[in-house]
């Protein structure tokens, strides 16, 4: 019998415990070594290292596959309404459709009906009335009779003679137009109306499709290897959407500044907060954040030290704001009353474009650069960009969204700033702010051109989302707001007009029902 303790060797190509017999019978070729020198030797701290770093990688895996699953859970129930929205609004176009149709037919027959009603209800009082002159005719000619012979009574009937001639000729004409058959209406149905309810089966049908989740990790990557391979995960996730499929729903327009103000306002950053108010940064000498209600109502202007420039929302109803004048990220609660600091992160550099993503700060900053930082304002990362001040950025899993207004390009890079793809699109004048939604579509709002675009999420196509026919004036800001799907647009900066959206995505497989 083989116990623990005669299991003295260890076969380093098998990776394997040998006792003595096992050695000379079935590892007799093999490097076989002692398991005292083996446990000693470099090898076996390699093999414990590589073995808890195994175990957390997998560990770590199994908590992003559970955030995934979760995430898919709420995925689902949007998709389930949005479908649903889909579904009813083909069968409200196709009821709108079939009633027009039947309201059309059936004035037809109302029309028809009433028309031959009425020539039929002219002819019998024209008949009647020759009817009653005949009757009449018949008592004089019995009067005259009466009255025996004579000049005058030949005279008489001789004139009544060609009266009823005359009476005659146009009963008989009259009598024969309308003593054919009687009319009669017929329905006759379209033959595709009725093929309506024999061919057509079914509503549609509901696809269900697998997508590897944002992050997804292979199960062959370690933790080492993940650290190194950032690019490549982050190319290799994107799965291209189509544009075509995004369309917008106004909720309400506001105008944030209804009557004149000594210093005009000039708003940028804006977001939606968790209770639903709406906070704009007023990049104005007036040194104040102004918050709207859902409704549109004002709610409160929120006096800061300095010219806000950009906005995000953290956790709660925290937010981080940026001064670039005074090189600054501030962190403070805008709900409570003297909205304390909660953090006052100095920088190195211009502090303009800021969004939190993944529990970092994203600062596009002066001097080619993205800082992340957690929100201490520790810099954990520096991104290098294309452009050599960032007033825009986005950040999802390991893509970094950024601008280069100068030059109408937006771009897509990982965390070591290199280039995934970018976007140009000649209809795309000074792109100066732009939102990302977990779909994969980026929103750009066009400050010259004055538009508001949306791209695939691979940036090689894109649609108009909004133009100046839609009141977009000078756009500077915008925010897609993932719990709600909701659009907020900065639409007309310098007159303070913002406006709020529903963003709806058509399903792939969607035919709404044109008439």
């Amino acid at each position: 019998m083989i116990t623990r303790r005669s299991l003295i060797f260890f076969c380093q190509s098998h990776s394997t415990l040998c006792c003595v017999n096992c050695v000379t019978d079935t590892h007799r070729q093999c490097d076989v070594k002692p398991v005292d020198d083996e446990s000693q030797s470099p090898r076996a701290s390699i093999a414990s290292t590589k073995l808890e770093d195994d175990l957390i990688s997998v560990l770590e895996r199994i908590e992003k596959i559970k955030c995934h699953r979760t995430d898919n859970i709420k995925l689902l129930n949007e998709q389930k309404d949005v479908l649903q929205s889909e579904i009813k609004n083909v069968r409200k176009a196709l009821n709108e459709h079939l009633d027009k149709l039947e309201k059309d037919i059936l004035d037809e027959l109302i029309v028809g009906e009433q028309k031959h009603s009425l020539d039929i209800a002219q002819f019998l009082f024209d008949i009647d009335t020759k009817k009653q002159q005949l009757v009449d005719i018949q008592t004089i000619s019995g009067c005259i009779k009466k009255i025996g012979s004579g000049v005058q009574t030949f005279l008489a009937s001789n004139k009544l003679e060609k009266m009823f001639s005359k009476e005659k000729r146009v009963i008989e004409a009259t009598l024969k137009e309308n003593e054919g058959e009687n009319l009669q209406l017929y329905l006759h149905l379209n033959t595709r109306i009725i093929s309506l309810t024999n061919d057509i089966k079914s509503f549609g049908s509901i696809d269900t499709q697998e997508k590897p989740p944002p992050t997804a990790i292979p199960e062959s990557v370690t933790r080492a290897e993940n650290r190194n391979s950032t690019k490549s995960i982050a190319s290799r996730v994107i799965e291209t959407t189509d544009p075509n499929r995004v369309m917008l729903k106004v909720i309400k327009k506001i105008k944030t500044c209804k009557r004149k103000s000594r210093i005009p306002i000039d708003l940028r950053g804006c977001v939606i907060l968790a209770d639903e108010k709406l906070l704009f940064a007023d990049w104005s000498d007036n040194k104040k954040l102004i918050m709207f209600n859902i409704d549109g109502t004002h709610n409160r202007d929120i006096g800061v030290t300095g010219k806000p420039y950009d906005i995000t929302r953290l956790d709660g109803d925290r937010i981080a704001v940026s001064f670039p004048e005074d090189n600054i990220v501030q962190i403070f609660d805008v709900v409570s009353n003297g909205y304390p600091i909660y953090q006052n992160i100095k920088m190195t550099d211009q502090c303009w474009a800021i969004f939190y993503n993944d529990e970092k700060l994203f600062v596009g900053c002066n001097g080619h650069k993205i800082q992340v930082m957690n929100l201490s304002g520790r810099i954990l990362q520096t991104v290098p960009a294309k452009v050599n001040t960032v007033y825009c950025v986005n950040a999802n899993n390991d893509c970094v969204y950024y601008s280069d207004e100068i030059n109408n390009t937006v771009y897509c890079c990982d965390l070591e700033g290199n280039e995934i793809w970018k976007f140009r699109d000649p209809s795309l004048k000074y792109p100066c702010a732009l939102a990302y939604n977990r779909e994969g579509y980026v929103f750009v709002v066009g400050n010259l051109s004055q538009n508001i675009l949306v791209t695939s999420s691979d940036g090689q196509q894109s649609k108009s989302l909004l133009s100046k026919l839609d009141g977009v004036d000078g756009p500077a800001g915008i925010y897609f707001d993932q719990r709600s799907s909701r659009l907020l647009v900065v639409s007309a900066s310098f007159k303070g007009v913002v406006a709020l959206y529903d963003v709806i995505t058509k399903p792939k497989f969607s035919n709404v029902y044109s008439s």
